[in-house]
C-alpha cells in the first residue's frame, strides 16, 4: 500500500507546473529513452547504436507504383530484370 501511495504521490508532483518538476520530468525521459527505449530498438532490430533515420525527399513520388509501372516495364522486361507482376 505504501509502493503505491509513494508512486501516486510522485505521478502527482510530475504533473505540477513547477520548475522542480521539468527538471525531474526531462532527467526521468532521458534515462528512460537512453537506458530502456535505445536497447530494446537495438536488440529488435539487431543493428548496434546509434541508430540512425534518413529521409530523403527522392523517397516522395508524385504517381503511384503501378501507373509507374505501366510506363516503364517494358524497359525492365527487355532486359530480364523483373518478374513478371500481372
Amino acid at each position: 500500500m505504501n509502493l503505491k501511495n509513494n508512486f501516486n504521490n510522485f505521478k502527482n508532483f510530475l504533473k505540477e507546473d513547477t520548475w522542480q518538476s521539468w527538471v525531474v520530468s526531462i532527467i526521468l525521459a532521458f534515462v528512460l529513452i537512453k537506458l530502456i527505449f535505445f536497447p530494446t530498438l537495438s536488440l529488435l532490430t539487431g543493428t548496434s547504436l546509434p541508430l540512425v533515420v534518413v529521409e530523403s525527399c527522392s523517397m516522395h513520388h508524385s504517381i503511384s507504383f503501378d501507373a509507374w509501372w505501366e510506363g516503364n516495364k517494358l524497359w525492365y522486361m527487355k532486359r530480364e530484370r523483373c518478374y513478371s507482376f500481372s
